[in-house]
């Protein structure tokens, strides 16, 4: 079953202004975010896609105490944007740690920064009445997406000369390890709290691999992300990509950010067995309501995808969300897993499910042969 993502509009993607951003598609202006939420109603719409599940994608208002869990959390539930068994939610922590430092107010530490993020959802676990509104939004939470620009590209830094706690650093913008490090550290330790509390956990995923001319945000990415946005840049490391599809570490990517749609690497990477599936993140905006099939008829036009094609990147969508086991196992069967699955309910050939399934044992037991032998 098809699961899509809410677009991410950010400057550097489309042609909106920043003041048009922050009137249309923000939660946080004169009109409560009401334009932004009217456009994520229409995933609501259960009875017409009765058989879709949505994964929708909003940022995470940053800005240093401005309460954003607590103003994200009254946004969706005053506007009712929480639907129990279809739609869930993926929340972007953007890289604004920058922004912070250019405020000379006062000192700024990247750890207020990591206060300002985690704190809430560390208070709403251990004290749930604390804010009801934030306690719910979250049992619908799937995920965290750190974002950065990848347009200004770092290089390979030495451990030594970085600070050894974050309350250390005020000094300049971490670079992409660091941040993702210490906000996925973090993350660790609240599902270890919420698992304890029979709560549900929250995964950490990243955006990178896209902009930039190298690759080494895709290897800190591969040590700590359970996702991973675009990754186009995985075709310049082979290596890399080998350890991808080693993990099968799913791979979200949207066909239409390239200019030249012949040149981007979904068809490879699909083809060599990664677990790819079509997102509209980072999409333009689209023409018509269904922005995922769109995605999938461009993809299916321009690298002729056949249908047992299209089935299997659904597949791959499907099983890479965030959705808990109960409503994978409505949606692909009780087989569901990795290179298996309930050929019935997913329309997925066996002859597919088998030579993939083939293909990555004989990957497994090709290593564990070299191993021994060394």
């Amino acid at each position: 079953m098809p699961v899509m993502e809410m677009h991410k509009y950010t400057i550097q993607n489309n042609f909106l202004s920043d003041n048009l951003q922050q009137v249309f598609l923000d939660i946080d202006n004169l009109v409560d975010g009401s334009y932004y939420a009217d456009l994520a109603a229409k995933f609501f719409r259960i009875d017409e896609n009765q058989y879709q599940r949505v994964e929708l994608r909003v940022i995470l208002p940053c800005r240093r105490n401005t309460g954003g869990w607590a103003r994200l959390a009254n946004w969706a539930i005053n506007h009712n944007l929480l639907h129990p068994t279809h739609v869930r939610w993926v929340v972007e922590i953007p890289a604004v740690f920058r922004q912070w430092l250019e405020k000379k107010s006062d000192k700024t530490t990247f750890q207020e920064f990591l206060d300002e993020i985690f704190k809430p959802l560390f208070d709403v676990t251990l004290n749930p009445n604390s804010n009801r509104k934030l306690k719910l939004f979250l049992e619908h939470v799937t995920s965290l997406v750190f974002t950065a620009d990848e347009r200004f590209s770092e290089r390979f830094m030495s451990l030594s000369w970085l600070p050894t706690s974050p309350s250390g650093w005020s000094h300049k913008t971490p670079p992409f390890g660091y941040y993702c490090y210490y906000l996925y550290a973090n993350l660790f330790v609240l599902n270890r709290l919420r698992v304890a509390r029979n709560l549900n956990t929250i995964s950490f995923r990243t955006e990178c691999g896209r902009d930039g001319d190298n690759s080494i945000n895709l290897a800190f990415s591969y040590l700590i992300s359970d996702g991973v946005y675009q990754g186009i840049l995985l075709q310049k490391s082979p290596v890399l990509e080998y350890l991808y599809y080693l993990a099968q570490i799913p791979l979200f990517i949207s066909p239409c950010i390239f200019n030249r749609n012949k040149e981007h690497p979904f068809a490879h990477f699909f083809k060599a067995g990664l677990r790819t599936s079509i997102v509209t993140t980072g999409s333009n905006l689209h023409f018509t309501h269904q922005p995922l099939l769109e995605q999938l008829t461009i993809a299916t036009r321009v690298w002729e995808l056949r249908l047992c094609d299209l089935h299997e990147i659904l597949y791959n969508s499907a099983i890479s969300s965030g959705f808990d086991h109960k409503i994978k196992s409505e949606m692909l069967g009780e087989n569901y897993g990795q290179n298996s699955g309930d050929f019935i309910e997913t329309n997925l050939p066996l002859a597919r499910i088998l030579y993939r399934k083939e293909t990555f044992d004989g990957q497994i037991n090709f290593l564990r042969i070299c191993a021994d032998a060394s």
